[in-house]
């Protein structure tokens, strides 16, 4: 399934050379973009997404997405954008829905996993649909889908 661009990106005061373009998903991990996505080139503490981004097009990235224009043609269209990191949120939810009624978030040093997995095993108990995301990956009722970040995108 693809989706026109500008749909995602509506809002983001984006300006887009080609008006139709479609893309078949969103991502900002170079490494795991997938034919046809759109490269969300995010800035992070040490490196930029942008150092990335040629990376992400020879693995078949469409389109990238970025604060700034490339230092270098990329051989896509670049859209700039002001605030990247929410353009890729907003994109996220038009692709994916709104983010849950209720979200619980646990802080500290240790048992995070453990916290976390057994308030999603009480919920589920009462009926309540949950999942939890972090070290493990994603748990949900269908199981365990492991991850490879402790806090992904």
């Amino acid at each position: 399934m693809s989706h026109l661009l500008a749909d995602l990106l509506e809002g983001a005061g984006a300006h887009i050379g080609e008006e139709n373009v479609r893309v078949t998903g969103i991502n900002s991990d170079s490494r795991a973009i997938a034919f046809g996505e759109a490269f969300f080139a995010l800035p992070g503490s040490t490196h930029h997404g942008d150092e990335f981004a040629a990376r992400a097009v020879e693995r078949g990235a469409r389109i990238v997405v970025s604060d700034r224009e490339p230092a270098k043609p990329l051989g896509v269209e670049t859209v700039v954008v002001e605030d990247v990191r929410g353009a890729y949120a907003r994109a996220a939810a038009r692709l994916f829905g709104p983010q849950p009624e209720t979200i619980l978030g646990v802080t500290g040093t240790n048992g995070k996993t453990t916290v976390a997995s057994f308030v999603r095993q009480i919920w589920q108990q009462l009926g309540i649909k949950g999942a939890s995301i972090g070290t493990l990956g994603l748990q949900s009722a269908q199981g365990l889908e492991p991850g490879t970040l402790t806090t992904p995108d």
